[in-house]
């Protein structure tokens, strides 16, 4: 049977000091011109983060590619070049 440590003091604050920190980090990482996109493609679910001025374009354009190279690799489509 395991027992968890009784809350210290010590425990306490090591954990306030975590969200603290959580709260400081939270808004920096969703900073203006973050761009987020999700998409299933290669039988898998692709989300991409970027930032940037040209983020939106470079994620697309990343998302865009993988959907090409799932037309041509994938073994479950038709119309894919190595479908059996």
């Amino acid at each position: 049977m395991q027992t968890t440590a009784p809350l210290s003091r010590r425990r306490c604050m090591a954990g306030a000091g975590l969200l603290v920190l959580s709260a400081y980090l939270g808004p920096a990482m969703a900073r203006a011109g973050t761009v987020r996109m999700s998409r299933p493609l290669l039988g898998t679910q692709i989300d991409i983060v970027a930032q940037g001025t040209l983020a939106a374009r470079a994620a697309d354009l990343a998302l865009s590619e993988m959907a090409r190279l799932e037309r041509l690799m994938s073994r479950y489509r038709n119309d894919s070049e190595v479908a059996a």
